[in-house]
């Protein structure tokens, strides 16, 4: 099974970002793709911290 040096290059770096050694050049080489990940993980974190508090206030009506 032959891979292409993209490919490689991204999974290289969709295993580094898993295990927390990320390389800052693939902010450098897909910029968007960098910029819709962040985008993503941060609105998903916005997310659960609202849901969380609004779990939190709904207890304290009780």
């Amino acid at each position: 099974m032959r891979h292409d040096g993209v490919s490689t290059a991204i999974l290289a770096s969709l295993c580094d970002m898993m295990a927390g050694t990320h390389p800052a050049f693939f902010a450098f080489r897909f910029p968007f793709l960098a910029y819709g990940l962040q985008v993503i993980i941060l609105s998903l974190l916005l997310r659960a911290f609202h849901v969380g508090a609004l779990r939190l206030h709904g207890e304290k009506d009780k």
